[in-house]
């Protein structure tokens, strides 16, 4: 069996996008010690300030490539 994973032309991309997403919000899982057979958690809430901070960053991460139109009247 070949373990070795083939890539594709942007796949790599999407995959080291979610990755660091992933990683980014390991820290915010909770496991629950009475489920703790089943792996069943749930994911810490970061707050007003964090989701204000998640706002900035997407804003910032977009605002280049947001087209301007007109909407029609």
């Amino acid at each position: 069996m070949n373990s070795e994973v083939t890539a594709q032309p942007g796949k790599a991309d999407v995959f080291q996008n979610l990755l660091e997403d992933a990683l980014a919000i390991q820290d915010r899982f909770v496991a629950e010690p009475r489920l703790k057979t089943t792996g069943t958690g749930y994911l810490k809430s970061r707050g007003v300030d964090g989701l204000k901070q998640d706002a900035a960053e997407l804003a910032a991460k977009y605002s280049k490539n947001r087209v301007e139109t007109k909407l029609a009247r």
